[in-house]
């Protein structure tokens, strides 16, 4: 009898870990979309605009959040920056933690951090004011 309840929890277990893992792949996916969407906004915007010769001298790179490195994303980064594009799986390899090449996670967010929260907020007109 304990045997056969324990079967079942462990059953239990394997299901619930089961959902747990295509809940989290579910929301991994909807995540590389909406990355996808502002790559696609940002050529729509930008680089369809700019000139052959110029576009040549545009490299990409961004951070090592998991939407950026989707199967999607990294497809359309390489078809819109070709030989041009900084990415775990780009044609330019770089070091993760090195803070000369991923200046975006090791100055830029902190950068911006300390001026937006130089000055806190204590009201909701405070953070109107603020825009």
């Amino acid at each position: 009898m304990a045997s056969r309840q324990a079967q079942r929890a462990s059953r239990k277990a394997q299901r619930a870990s089961r959902k747990a893992q295509m809940a989290s792949r579910q929301a991994q996916r909807a995540s590389n979309e909406g990355y996808l969407n502002i790559l696609r906004n940002l050529e729509n915007n930008y680089l369809d605009n700019l000139p052959l010769a110029d576009h040549r001298n545009v490299f990409y790179q961004h951070d090592g959040e998991p939407p950026h490195k989707g199967y999607l994303v990294n497809n359309f980064l390489e078809a819109m920056f070709y030989d041009q594009g900084f990415a775990n799986n780009g044609p330019f390899k770089w070091s993760p933690r090195s803070p000369d090449l991923t200046v975006l996670d090791y100055f830029i967010w902190g950068t911006i951090k300390n001026i937006v929260y130089q000055n806190p907020l204590t009201t909701l007109d405070d953070c109107k004011r603020r825009k």
